[in-house]
């Protein structure tokens, strides 16, 4: 009920969706304690779709990342950036 409420008020925003993790969380791998696992990458994919946004942003604090809703390729396409300007 929750994540529809919110992408609702989502899809209704100009703001961009974006999901942010702990500086320790990995932004690739599939983070949390049993059954309850999240995958970052699947995260913003879903608000990207829920909210019909045409990209969103993707942190840990020290990996920004730029994500375009429609991107196939696997999340190492995405470009990353790091506050000191650098990108990977």
């Amino acid at each position: 009920m929750l994540d529809r409420a919110f992408s609702a008020s989502v899809s209704r925003s100009r703001l961009p969706a974006a999901v942010a993790k702990r500086w320790d969380v990995p932004l690739d791998k599939k983070v949390g304690a049993g059954g309850k696992r999240e995958y970052p990458p699947e995260q913003i994919g879903w608000y990207l779709d829920r909210g019909r946004k045409d990209s969103g942003v993707l942190t840990n604090g020290r990996l920004w990342r730029l994500v375009p809703r429609a991107l196939g390729g696997p999340p190492a396409a995405v470009p990353e950036y790091t506050p000191g300007g650098s990108r990977h």
